[in-house]
């Protein structure tokens, strides 16, 4: 009996420190003071992935403090930020070939260093290897009129082909410029499509819609909006036919195109092709 106390006992005793551990481990689920965060954007045909943490001033100075000037900098907090890009991109007119990389920086008065390293397991510094640098580039440092509270990284003025990557912190705007040529890649892709298109007469508008739009093959692209109205007529690849002969500067057959693509377009009451039409023909009025 009193060897059956004892291994009770013993038993009490695990369950409740295993009891308390799991308490003290929920108790342990706390607000990060340096939250992770991540921004991403398709640029072209490139997938641009940010990933970082951001800590806040709460009230300290942040530049040539907190943050020294001239020294290697993880760029937030906690683990190193990092940049990820699904194909080859161009940072300042600089290349960055796909892959992943952490962004660490020098930050400086009048412009900072923004360095691009393959080594993406850093929490710091102290394990960084300048040899394993993959691009280097130096930007200027550009002083705002407000505040930015928390670290941030964010894309902006996006367009088909470019993005600008924003640093704020404090009153410090840092800005890189991202292009990505997506047309070899793009044209192939419409090339294989072409090819399996069998009958699908929006691909062959599609795809004369993406020569005209990159002012590309204009033959090409005149043949396959021919080729898509004549499978289907419908009011938005008459339009890309108008706008076929008018990269050809074929304006009468362009204006010819645009009203059938109008009178099409009333009858589905879509006023937006109604409107791009009208406008169309007007303008090619004007250049015969």
């Amino acid at each position: 009996m009193q060897i059956k106390s004892i291994i009770m006992n013993n038993l009490f005793t695990v369950l409740g420190i295993v009891l308390m551990s799991a308490s003290l481990a929920t108790a342990q689920s706390l607000p990060q003071p340096s939250p992770g965060a991540e921004t991403e954007q398709m640029i072209g045909l490139a997938e641009v992935e940010v990933e970082y943490s951001r800590p806040s001033a709460k009230g300290r100075t942040i530049f040539g403090d907190l943050v020294p000037y001239n020294e290697l900098w993880r760029t937030g907090a906690n683990k190193c930020t990092t940049l990820e890009t699904s194909e080859d991109i161009m940072v300042n007119d600089n290349m960055l070939k796909a892959g992943a990389y952490s962004v660490l920086t020098i930050p400086g008065k009048e412009s900072w260093t923004v360095i691009f390293n393959n080594n993406t397991e850093l929490r710091g510094t102290g394990g960084y290897s300048e040899s394993e640098d993959a691009l280097r580039l130096t930007v200027p440092a550009n002083s705002m009129g407000r505040m930015v509270e928390s670290f941030t990284i964010d894309f902006s003025d996006v367009t088909t082909s470019s993005a600008n990557l924003n640093i704020y912190w404090e009153k410090t705007h840092v800005a890189l410029s991202i292009k990505h040529d997506y047309l070899p890649i793009a044209k192939k892709n419409v090339e294989a499509a072409l090819k399996e298109a069998e009958g699908a007469y929006s691909t062959y508008e599609s795809a004369a819609e993406f020569y005209i739009d990159n002012n590309m093959e204009a033959d090409k692209a005149l043949e396959l909006a021919k080729k898509s109205v004549e499978m289907n007529e419908v009011f938005w690849n008459v339009y890309t036919l108008s706008r076929a002969y008018a990269n050809k500067g074929m304006y009468e057959q362009a204006i010819k195109a645009a009203e059938r693509s109008m009178k099409l377009s009333e009858e589905a009451d879509y006023k937006p092709y109604i409107k791009r039409n009208q406008d169309n023909i007007a303008k090619w009025k004007e250049m015969m």
